[in-house]
């Protein structure tokens, strides 16, 4: 039987179980046991989230220096080809090491976005 109900007393003396519908985060969560027992679970989930979240937003800061300092080499290396246009052997391995950190920090922005 599916009962839909504010009152949180009601709640806690009848259901055995508890389905929450997120629309915020568009996700569907089963819990066992009663409104006391679902209180408690989503509680911790919503800690394990935050948790979860913080760390994410810590690599995410990490990767964003790190794909700053790639582009920063790429475009100076970028500038130093550009500049000493004498010597084609040195140009040649100059932009090929331009096109590496390029292709780092393109894939590190990659790593970001997902």
């Amino acid at each position: 039987m599916v009962l839909v109900s504010h009152d949180r007393e009601f709640l806690a003396r009848t259901v055995t179980g508890i389905v929450e519908l997120d629309l915020a985060q568009q996700e569907i969560t089963v819990y066992d046991g009663g409104y006391d027992a679902f209180l408690a679970e989503r509680a911790i989930a919503r800690l394990h989230a935050r948790v979860a979240y913080e760390e994410f937003a810590e690599t995410r800061s990490e990767l964003e220096q790190r794909a700053n300092l790639q582009r920063s080499w790429a475009d100076k290396g970028i500038r130093a080809v550009r500049r000493n246009l004498t010597d084609m052997d040195k140009i040649g391995r100059r932009m090929l090491t331009s096109t590496r950190s390029t292709r780092r920090w393109q894939m590190l922005e990659g790593q970001l976005h997902e």
